[in-house]
């Protein structure tokens, strides 16, 4: 790297406030492009804090020798660190047992090694946070990413987060009038800008981010899937330039990707990377948590040139899985099959989107549960993007005037709700949601935790009722957690986890567990129901088909309010089932 990159890569002139981030990167180049040490921060620690366990939910191989590891946290922590916007660091301690340089009478011995990673996942993540970790052969005093890329899921390690990281006085990263940002990195030096990165794209609107990310081959680019993702999703706010040291030309022409996008003169964007479509295309599976014995989170890679699954950010997307079943392996027995998914992961989300699946047996017209939950990382399915779902008019979910949301879910019902709470809870502060979530029993609670972490993280905003059906008050009382936290009068956080709901559902358990109707509130009400079709018919009526055109089954349709929210008042305007 020279001086006339550096100056290519950020004007130092700029009026607006400038500011650059570096992993392994000297900063004596920085100062003689005529950085200030006022303008340059360099990633390091400080003190750990106290050693807890982290057990790994789940593991996406990103290259021979490097991975993105899930870590669960504590089910007491809604998130790693103390504040959603501020950055985090974890020492991971790990010890190396030496035993073959002993006779079977002599004990081994054990050399304890530690060190610190910046997860890549935004602070405000409840539930989880994801390391990148390259691993590198053990030698004395290292071979902690060796340790962490080998584990497998189910595995836990021993972790301290550490003192938040001072950058000029402050760990803040927002209102630091920071509008023009550089990162520089090299290697895996790129993993401490990821939380930086993500918290000023989407926190900090004004924020331009420039990042020169430097390795010496295009294989060894990390992460260069998402970075490229994110540059699609704030084309006028990130951009990327990769340089790589140990290459021809040729090879450089080889990774050009949507990093190239640049702004015409009058302002209007030149994408100068290929179009894409939404039939049918495959997608490949990036990572698995097995979340119990017949389901999994399925985490699939977007097409490089898609920055996220739908056309917008901010409404609720759907996708078709296809799958063929072979009887024989014989083409003239094989039977095409396609089931609809709604994903679990934000719709903002760039790169990648995540689907909760439970595997049911094959059966003749079934099937495809089980097969994505047998897949294997790596694997490919078949799917297209649904067209968005009309929810009363419109497919947004913000600025509706849904203030008291409730949701009503029975099973797998609970996946349809996932992206709408999701982007409730993140982006329209004012919204008071409530669901419902009704199971036989304990054991088929999908997504308690991430849930309850949910709960944890908006613990004014979101509650969760769990009612089973098929269990004695006994095994209901061994479920109670965060979810039941309800806000006294005085706002004081009180704990009602002794009260849980039986059963499938009442006029009387709606009034406990789910908003009014809007004639009984000064804000509007929508109540949204997903189950299995008796399950929907029981609480609002059966869904409906229109008539069917050319010989085709007819579209979907609400249908009348019927079943028990009519019971308890509400209108066919303020249900979606």
């Amino acid at each position: 790297m020279t001086l006339s990159s550096i100056r290519n890569f950020v004007n130092v002139s700029h009026t607006r406030g400038v500011f650059i981030t570096m992993a392994t990167v000297t900063t004596s180049l920085l100062s003689s492009a005529g950085m200030a040490t006022s303008a340059i921060s360099s990633a390091t620690g400080s003190a750990p804090q106290t050693l807890q366990p982290y057990k790994l939910l789940a593991k996406q191989q990103t290259s021979p020798d490097s991975a993105i590891l899930r870590f669960a946290l504590p089910e007491t922590r809604p998130l790693l660190g103390n504040d959603p916007d501020v950055p985090t660091c974890i020492k991971v301690k790990y010890t190396h047992t030496v035993d073959d340089e002993h006779s079977a009478d002599e004990p081994s011995t054990s050399d304890s090694y530690s060190k610190s990673y910046s997860p890549i996942s935004h602070p405000s993540t409840p539930g989880y946070f994801e390391l990148l970790v390259k691993s590198y052969p053990y030698t004395p005093g290292g071979g902690v990413g060796k340790f962490l890329v080998d584990l497998s899921v189910g595995d836990t390690i021993s972790a301290a987060v550490k003192s938040e990281r001072l950058m000029h006085g402050s760990p803040a990263v927002l209102e630091r009038n920071w509008k023009n940002v550089g990162m520089v990195a090299g290697g895996t030096g790129i993993a401490p800008h990821i939380q930086i990165l993500r918290i000023l794209l989407r926190d900090e609107a004004d924020a331009i981010v420039k990042l020169l990310f430097i390795n010496r081959h295009a294989k060894d680019i990390l992460m260069k899937t998402e970075l490229d993702a994110l540059v699609r999703q704030y084309p006028r706010r990130f951009t990327v330039t990769y340089s790589l040291t140990g290459v021809t030309k040729e090879e450089h022409d080889r990774v050009k990707g949507p990093s190239s996008m640049e702004i015409s003169a009058t302002g209007e964007l030149i994408d100068t990377s290929d179009t894409f479509e939404y039939g049918l295309q495959p997608y490949k599976l990036l990572a698995k948590q097995q979340t119990s014995p017949d389901s999994a989170i399925l985490r699939f890679a977007l097409p490089e040139t898609r920055p996220l699954l739908g056309n917008d950010p901010d409404v609720p997307t759907c996708i078709k899985v296809k799958y063929t079943h072979d009887d024989d392996a014989s083409a003239e027995t094989s039977d095409s099959y396609s089931k609809s998914y709604s994903p679990i992961s934000h719709p903002s989300t760039p790169g990648y989107f995540e689907l909760l699946v439970k595997s049911y047996p094959y059966t003749p017209g079934g099937g495809v549960g089980k097969f994505l939950v047998d897949m294997s990382v790596g694997d490919t399915i078949s799917a297209t993007v649904k067209s968005e779902r009309m929810m009363h008019g419109s497919p947004a979910v913000l600025e509706r005037n849904w203030k008291n949301v409730g949701m009503v879910a029975g099973g797998t019902g609970i996946a349809p709700h996932i992206q709408i709470l999701r982007i409730l809870l993140r982006d329209d502060p004012d919204a008071i949601v409530k669901l419902l979530f009704i199971n036989r029993h304990s054991e088929d609670i999908l997504l308690k935790t991430e849930l309850d972490a949910l709960v944890r993280q908006y613990p004014r905003r979101f509650t969760v009722t769990y009612s089973l059906t098929g269990v004695t008050k006994e095994e209901h009382d061994r479920v109670k957690g965060p979810s039941s936290m309800d806000i006294s009068a005085t706002g004081e956080l009180i704990d009602t986890s002794d009260t849980f709901e039986y059963g499938r559902g009442s006029v009387d358990m709606i009034r406990r567990a789910l908003p009014p109707p809007s004639s009984q509130s000064e804000t509007g009400t929508m109540i949204f129901v997903c189950g299995m079709d008796g399950f929907v018919e029981h609480w609002s009526g059966p869904v409906m088909r229109a008539p069917s055109v050319n010989g085709k089954e007819g579209p979907k349709i609400q249908g009348p309010i019927l079943g028990l929210l009519k019971d308890a008042g509400y209108d066919a305007s303020e249900v979606f089932k």
